[in-house]
């Protein structure tokens, strides 16, 4: 038969990547020769009269040799995969027969209509609706941790419009299947007749959807006329669960996935574990209506972009060599509200072309939050090898075990079951956010959650589609990036000190060696190696105040080990990218672009995060979590704004504050060296070239700085009066 005895997945090698992988390796080596040579450097030539100085400077470039050592080895045996959806097809939709496919959850979650408007929640929902899957074996969970009737009405308003979308996506094999998307896109001027009728079907959807969002209160009273709407308060109201399908229109009018909105029970005081706990009260309401084996989680604004996507999934889930072992499946967050120079670095390149495709060569990539399938068991807590969940972990799992119903089947029960689901205290004294479901305790659940699937024994597979599979919004400023990376900081941070026992030895777990060297790496020095990064530049730049230096002379040979390690350090970087991003043109620009931010990253917004986890482990700060803003506009960034405005954001404080520390130290080591002359020079000058290229690096920062004085305002003087006290201060000690 079509079909059968072909693998579904396979591990594929490109020539050309072959080519790129050696080449790769021999400039690591190069680099680590340099590197080891730059700390026998450092170790033979002490600072008598700054030992402090040169110790703290030692112990910093001994752990970005380490960092360099483990990120090595991680992105060593890069693998790539292909999927072959036509045939499963074959194999599991033969004409004739039941459909045996796999049937699928999918959790969209969103918390505030302000930040996240609805419009956007709408457009995923829509292409969810219309993914090339059996409609049967497809179920929609949004959860609404806002409680606001303006999603509701909007879920009602979608799912009336999806009639007709739905059925004109699937006949004319439409990409992508987000209406905002298409009819926004080139190809919409193509459209035959009836595609113009929906564009403006569209238009009026958009209009009303806008027209909700700006009347609350009005979306109040139609949410009250189909369930009991008590409060609209997002942070003290009761449960709701409302299955949309059986809402006005006749589900079985027309072949529609379910569709279900939930709103947890919210009360003051109580801990609600944010986006995890969220996740948690989707789970188990899905547990009692479709209980789908597999689970994808997406945000609000991610919608569909390959209508095959859920296929490629089941490609890895239903392979008889790879899916048995399979405990989620990760695609990359590809954005598509970005600039062609992504000034803030939102391509994430060096993660999701370099690194998660080095950690498929291990035990599988991490669990990055959106576009991800997720095995139902192994968030329950069960490992590769142990027995049924519903007759083992009863007790743990609290009272939707109890209900539990046949695979694939959407089971109507009553709201009184779902309901007490979704309260605040259906959980206490079960295992959930602790064994079962999503882990609680860090801003970082998803790669919390993924650790403890990885430890049950499950490995993880990592698919980049060409298209790809799923597209999102990027944060459209530069603080609201940084806010975003604040956050993630601060949970790995905190994921590292609550997992600090079981990372570096736990015989329990069944986490291959290198597999736990890639989670104390992402959880160490992602952020936490940004202190000692900030400390070393700080030290460096302290050391043209007093006339030291931590650098050779210009004329010892020594001085070839640190151009060659900053060298190889970019031109690595640079090639990393562009083979990264080889499906689009990108230059010299852009990855420098990249290279900045993560440059300014690490000046501000890693060290507030470690800082805040810091705080937070011992009690100082309590647990929060930021929703980045969303935004309709098609543009990262405003015309009118500059790349790297800090009108609004105290993040900034620290990299102004290096900025100006730095132009200090230039002032005075020039005033130095017209009274010195060319020995000062000779003696002086890698520290005064450290200083420039970090004045480079921070480039946008003195634009911006310049601007804020043209035309400040209250808040950004407050930001500029701070960092210069500061700047005095680190002058004063110098």
């Amino acid at each position: 038969m079509e079909g059968d005895g072909l693998p579904l997945s396979a591990t594929v090698i490109l020539p050309k990547t072959r080519k790129n992988i050696k080449i790769d390796r021999v400039l690591t080596l190069c680099r680590g020769v340099c590197l080891l040579l730059l700390l026998k450097y450092r170790f033979n030539n002490p600072l008598q009269d700054a030992f402090i100085i040169w110790a703290i400077a030692g112990f910093c470039e001994c752990l970005f040799v380490l960092n360099f050592i483990i990120y090595s080895l991680l992105k060593w045996r890069p693998v790539e995969r292909q999927t072959d959806p036509h045939t499963l097809s074959a194999r599991y939709e033969k004409r004739g027969e039941p459909c045996k496919l796999y049937p699928v959850d999918i959790f969209i979650t969103t918390a505030d209509p302000q930040k996240e408007p609805p419009l956007i929640t709408a457009n995923t929902i829509l292409s969810v609706l219309a993914v090339g899957y059996p409609a049967d074996r497809v179920s929609c969970y949004v959860s609404d941790d806002s409680a606001s009737p303006v999603i509701f009405c909007m879920m009602l308003e979608v799912f009336t419009f999806a009639q007709k979308w739905v059925p004109f996506c699937k006949s004319h094999s439409i990409e992508p299947r987000s209406p905002a998307k298409l009819f926004s896109s080139r190809t919409a001027s193509s459209l035959f007749e009836q595609g113009n009728e929906l564009k403006e079907e569209y238009e009026q959807l958009e209009n009303r959807i806008n027209d909700l969002a700006q009347r609350p209160q009005e979306a109040l009273k139609i949410a009250r006329r189909y369930t009991s709407w008590a409060s609209d308060n997002p942070y003290d109201h009761q449960p709701i669960v409302e299955v949309v399908n059986n809402i006005g229109i006749d589900r079985f009018e027309w072949n529609a996935p379910l569709l279900v909105y939930v709103a947890r029970e919210k009360r003051e005081g109580y801990k609600h574990q944010f986006k995890a706990g969220a996740l948690n009260a989707l789970m188990r309401v899905s547990g009692i209506l479709s209980n789908s084996p597999f689970i994808l989680n997406l945000d609000c604004d991610t919608y569909i972009n390959d209508s095959n996507a859920l296929r490629h999934a089941m490609c890895v889930f239903m392979d008889t060599k790879l899916g048995y072992n399979a405990g989620f499946v990760q695609f990359p967050q590809v954005f598509d509200n970005l600039d062609r120079q992504d000034v803030h670095g939102n391509r994430l390149v060096f993660l999701y072309d370099v690194l998660l495709k080095g950690l498929d060569g291990i035990q599988g990539p991490y669990y990055c939050g959106t576009g991800c399938f997720l095995r139902r068991t192994a968030l329950h807590g069960v490992g590769t090898q142990e027995g049924s969940l519903l007759e083992d972990c009863r007790l743990e799992l609290g009272k939707s075990a109890l209900t539990k119903h046949d695979q694939g089947e959407i089971a109507w029960v009553s709201k009184e079951a779902a309901l007490d689901l979704c309260s605040c205290n259906h959980e206490k004294g079960t295992a959930w956010g602790k064994q079962v479901g999503w882990s609680y305790g860090s801003s970082t659940e998803d790669v919390l959650t993924g650790y403890g699937i990885h430890c049950l024994g499950w490995r993880s597979i990592y698919l980049w589609l060409t298209p790809p599979a799923f597209k999102g919004m990027a944060p459209s400023t530069a603080p609201d990036r940084l806010a975003q990376r604040k956050r993630i900081a601060a949970g790995l941070v905190s994921m590292l000190l609550m997992q600090s026992s079981s990372f570096f030895y736990n015989p329990k777990t069944r986490l291959m060696f290198l597999e736990r060297i890639a989670y104390i790496y992402n959880c160490m020095f992602y952020a936490g190696i940004s202190v000692f990064a900030m400390l070393y530049m700080v030290l460096h730049v302290a050391c043209l105040f007093s006339s030291k230096s931590l650098t050779p002379k210009a004329r010892e040979y020594e001085t070839i080990w640190f151009i060659g390690a900053l060298c190889f350090q970019h031109g690595m970087s640079f090639l990393e990218y562009k083979w990264g991003a080889k499906n689009e043109r990108f230059g010299v620009r852009e990855w420098w672009n990249e290279e900045r931010f993560w440059f300014v990253s690490n000046v501000s917004c890693f060290v507030l995060g470690t800082l805040e986890a810091l705080f937070k482990s011992i009690g100082l700060v309590e647990s929060s979590f930021t929703i980045t803003p969303k935004t309709l506009n098609s543009k990262s960034e405003s015309k009118s704004e500059t790349p790297y405005s800090i009108n609004a954001s105290l993040l900034f404080i620290l990299p102004m504050t290096l900025v100006m520390f730095i132009l200090f130290a230039m002032m005075s080591t020039t005033l130095h060296l017209f009274r010195g002359g060319v020995e000062a020079l000779e003696y002086m000058g890698g520290e005064l070239l450290f200083g420039m290229w970090s004045l480079f690096i921070l480039y946008p920062i003195v634009c911006q700085m310049i601007r804020v004085l043209k035309g400040y305002t209250a808040l950004t003087s407050f930001v500029m009066l701070v960092s210069f006290i500061v700047t005095i201060l680190l002058y004063v000690r110098a």
